[in-house]
């Protein structure tokens, strides 16, 4: 990680303020989660500039989201435009403020400015709910249940459910749960 990060010089003419890599795992299943990450210092002598376009880079990173909100009707949960994949357990969302600039900017080739409109949009967007929502404007919450012989002693998975999913469940008409 060390060394791939090190291979970018520059994206679009300027030295990148964070170049960071890393890496999260659980040592067993009931050990707490364990987080590295590496800042190097200096760039590979044989590093490369990337010619990013900061617009087209918005565009592809909440590209994504667009596509599976095609797959079915999502719904207005508060700021947030969300649908949940029950096959999955699963419930994602965008702030609706800035799928709706990503939409527009797909939709009808809007994308000059894109990325300091998205930019200027989550600075005015304060999340509520710190565990679920994230600073570039998703959510993301699972429903996935514990097998009774995974649950660590002394907590009831089970009954520990995020709020999130279950804001979703009581306004789709399409859950199943």
């Amino acid at each position: 990680m060390e060394e791939q990060k090190r291979t970018v010089r520059t994206i679009k003419g300027e030295v990148p303020k964070i170049a960071y890599a890393s890496a999260v795992h659980f040592c067993s299943p009931h050990s707490p989660m364990r987080l590295t990450a590496i800042d190097p210092d200096i760039a590979h002598p044989r590093a490369v500039d990337l010619p990013v376009d900061p617009d087209l880079h918005v565009l592809a990173y909440y590209t994504p989201f667009l596509d599976a909100f095609a797959h079915q009707e999502p719904l207005i949960l508060g700021d947030y435009v969300v649908a949940g994949f029950a096959a999955l357990g699963v419930t994602l969302g965008v702030l609706a403020p800035v799928l709706q600039r990503v939409e527009r900017a797909a939709r009808r080739n809007e994308i000059a400015g894109l990325h300091d409109d998205i930019l200027g949009l989550l600075a005015r967007h304060r999340p509520r709910q710190e565990r679920t929502l994230y600073i570039d404007g998703t959510l993301f919450a699972a429903d996935w249940t514990v097998p009774e012989d995974r649950r660590r002693p002394g907590r009831r998975d089970s009954e520990v459910q995020d709020s999130t999913v279950l804001a979703y469940r009581r306004l789709s008409p399409m859950s199943s749960r």
